[in-house]
């Protein structure tokens, strides 16, 4: 999410709402924005198409299921036109970008030692704050960009990464497998993959000793007046987990109920930017997945993800200085910004990144968005996340609590 929220820390009160403009501008109307403004690669995709940025960190700015159509992604246009090269965080927006974990926690990236882990001294590091990509290869399905970063924890421990990110336009038939369901292509649809590799570019090993940092791919969506994502998770703990919560969703305080709601296998949080909440699956309980659906739009997101490693450790993205770090960390989160810029967050994490010099990980994703509505869409929630459309129902439509 952002940090979780890098705009949460911006907005902590749960109670904090906004009168969000939910109609999003057409995607020609993005595309010739962010031609004005920086270097963009079309990569058409389905019946559709996604804009990558190199400049904008390597992000992928927006999409759309038709040319026609609405973009998707949350282009932050006043801060792409205008950074703010003080600011704790140039939220230039966009559907998918890459930073490090953990945010917080004894092994932070996002707050200096000793540093209150609050909103007022939230920051984000210089080198996933600024700074671009450089194009290494591109044709009409991919775009290839690389550079060498370096980010210090709260320890102290300097992090020398190379980053390579290749984004592309996946073939139909993965397009088809990840949802589930070939006939869902006979729809408008766009989708792409990115595979993002970190390799250790420094002399020392990264090791629990000087703590360890993770991939963490976060994308922002325009949120809808009706939109909620969906987290599916394991029905059942692992052992030695058996007590532990499915979702948590405590992570600025709690969301309240009529905003966050847990089924026997999914959760769903309201993506309507009218409240900031942030939920998360863990280690123990996640899928290799994450979605939300917009009924407005009628545009199902769906991302998939991989490696999803159970015996690996992974990183606890809470703030605070007494949280233990590993292992049973976050997988998968959503978060939702409560204003003023309407945007939801689908993020997921690699595991904890154990690399010696030269050693590499990667950490690949496929994000397919869908419109759908209807029986199509009842049979995509099944096929696609995983969920039962009578519950999501039931969990989406419920009143809120205490209503008649």
């Amino acid at each position: 999410m952002l940090v979780r929220a890098p705009f949460a820390v911006f907005a902590l009160s749960l109670a904090v709402s906004c009168a969000a403009p939910y109609a999003p501008r057409g995607y020609d109307d993005d595309r010739a924005f962010l031609r004005e403004h920086t270097t963009v690669h079309e990569l058409r995709s389905g019946t559709g198409a996604v804009l990558v940025c190199p400049e904008l960190q390597g992000r992928v700015m927006t999409s759309a299921t038709r040319l026609d159509g609405p973009g998707l992604g949350f282009v932050n246009r006043p801060v792409v036109a205008h950074p703010d090269p003080d600011a704790a965080f140039a939220n230039y927006g966009g559907v998918e970008r890459f930073w490090l974990g953990p945010e917080g926690g004894p092994w932070a990236l996002f707050f200096d030692a000793d540093a209150p882990q609050d909103r007022e001294h939230w920051r984000t590091p210089e080198d996933l704050h600024h700074g671009g990509f450089a194009v290494t290869a591109r044709d009409d399905r991919r775009v290839v960009m690389e550079r060498e970063l370096a980010v210090t924890n709260a320890l102290g421990t300097r992090f020398d990464a190379r980053v390579r990110r290749t984004v592309e336009a996946p073939p139909r038939a993965e397009v088809a497998a990840a949802l589930g369901d070939e006939r869902a292509l006979l729809l408008p649809w766009t989708a792409w993959r990115s595979t993002t590799t970190v390799t250790n570019v420094g002399n020392e090993p990264w090791t629990e000793d000087g703590g360890l940092v993770c991939a963490w791919m976060l994308g922002m969506f325009r949120a809808g007046e009706r939109t909620w994502a969906v987290l599916p998770f394991r029905p059942y703990p692992a052992e030695g987990y058996e007590d532990a919560p499915p979702v948590l969703a405590d992570y600025f305080g709690e969301v309240p109920p009529d905003r966050f709601r847990i089924g026997p296998d999914f959760a769903v949080l309201k993506a309507d930017a009218g409240a900031v909440g942030k939920a998360g699956v863990l280690r123990s309980r996640a899928r290799d997945r994450v979605g939300s659906y917009d009924p407005d739009t009628g545009v199902l997101t769906v991302v998939v993800f991989a490696p999803l490693e159970r015996a690996a450790p992974y990183l606890v993205e809470h703030w605070g200085w007494d949280v233990a770090p590993i292992p049973e960390g976050d997988v998968v989160n959503a978060y939702v910004h409560g204003g003023p810029e309407p945007f939801y967050e689908l993020e997921t994490s690699s595991p904890a990144l154990r690399l010696g010099p030269g050693e590499s990980h990667a950490h690949v994703q496929l994000v397919v968005q869908v419109e759908v509505r209807g029986d199509d869409l009842d049979r995509l929630l099944r096929t696609a996340l995983g969920v039962d459309p009578a519950e999501y129902r039931r969990l989406t439509t419920a009143p809120r609590p205490g209503a008649e």
